[in-house]
C-alpha cells in the first residue's frame, strides 16, 4: 500500500507540475471557408521590449498581444540559458545570427503549427524544461517565441532535439578509459 501512494503521489505531483498536462496558449487560429479551424503558418509570440533574456521564463503568452511573424523575418535567435541549478560560471546564451547554418532549420522548426489535441489520445506524464528563445526581426523588433507543441502539450519533439543540438554538448564526453 505505501508503494501505491507513492506512485500515485509522484504521478500526481507530475500532473501538477506547471507546464506539465496544462495547456498552453493556443496560437491564432484562422477559419476556412468550410468552417475547419486552421492554425497559422508562421513564428508565433509576442513583441519583447527587453533586448536580452528575461530574469524569469515562466511569464504565460497572452494570446490577445501574440503576433505571427513569415520565418522569412528573422534575422537571429538567441536561446536563452537554460534554467539548469549548478552550472559553473552561470548560464551564456546561445545566439545564431543570419550566417549560422543552424538559423534557418531551427525557424522553419519553431514556425511548425502546434498540432490538435486527439480525442482519446493517451499524453505521458512529464514536464518540459521551459526555453525562451528570443527571434530578432529584419524590423529590429524582438519576439519571444511559442515553441510548436505536439498533440500532447508538450514541446515538438523535432523542435526540442534542433534547439539541444543548437546549444551543443551538455558537458564533457563521458571518460572510456578506465
Amino acid at each position: 500500500m505505501q508503494r501505491t501512494g507513492r506512485t500515485l503521489l509522484a504521478a500526481v505531483t507530475l500532473v501538477l507540475l506547471p507546464g506539465c498536462g496544462a495547456a498552453r496558449e493556443a496560437a491564432p487560429v484562422a477559419t476556412t471557408s468550410t468552417g475547419v479551424a486552421q492554425r497559422a503558418a508562421g513564428l508565433r509570440g509576442v513583441v519583447v521590449s527587453a533586448p536580452d533574456c528575461p530574469a524569469a521564463t515562466d511569464a504565460p503568452f497572452d494570446a490577445t498581444a501574440t503576433i505571427t511573424v513569415a520565418p522569412a523575418a528573422v534575422t537571429a535567435l538567441r536561446l536563452c540559458p537554460l534554467p539548469l541549478p549548478g552550472e559553473a560560471g552561470g548560464p551564456v546564451p546561445v545566439d545564431l545570427a543570419a550566417k549560422d547554418a543552424r538559423l534557418g532549420p531551427l525557424v522553419r522548426a519553431l514556425a511548425e503549427p502546434d498540432r490538435p489535441p486527439v480525442a482519446g489520445q493517451a499524453c505521458a506524464a512529464y514536464a518540459d524544461l521551459q526555453q525562451t528563445v528570443l527571434a530578432t526581426l529584419d524590423d529590429g523588433r524582438r519576439v519571444r517565441v511559442q515553441i510548436p507543441t505536439d498533440e500532447c502539450a508538450h514541446y515538438q519533439r523535432e523542435v526540442s532535439g534542433l534547439l539541444a543540438a543548437a546549444r551543443g554538448p551538455a558537458g564533457p564526453a563521458p571518460s572510456t578509459q578506465r
